[in-house]
């Protein structure tokens, strides 16, 4: 896979676990954060659909070989590799 999907898989895990404990933190004795915990878990559980897609996606473009180079010469023709 390559580094952007194997990225976010690791921060997809991150924003799954973190999601639950901002809500867990939205009750009397924790110290408030400049925005509320609910919103920050609204906003960390919005994160997991879209590294999930960023996921998809990558996958997607690393299956179609757009890793690969073809040699074009000028004339439109493509320059044929050794057999491998």
């Amino acid at each position: 896979m390559s580094v952007a999907a194997s990225s976010a898989i690791i921060m997809l895990i991150f924003a799954a676990v973190s999601g639950p404990i901002w809500f867990a933190r939205a009750k009397d004795g924790f110290t408030d954060p400049d925005l509320d915990a609910t919103l920050l878990g609204t906003l960390t559980l919005l994160i997991v659909p879209v590294r999930a897609l960023l996921i998809v996606f990558a996958a997607r473009g690393f299956t179609q070989s757009w890793n690969i180079e073809v040699e074009r010469l000028t004339d439109g023709t493509i320059r044929k590799g050794p057999a491998s």
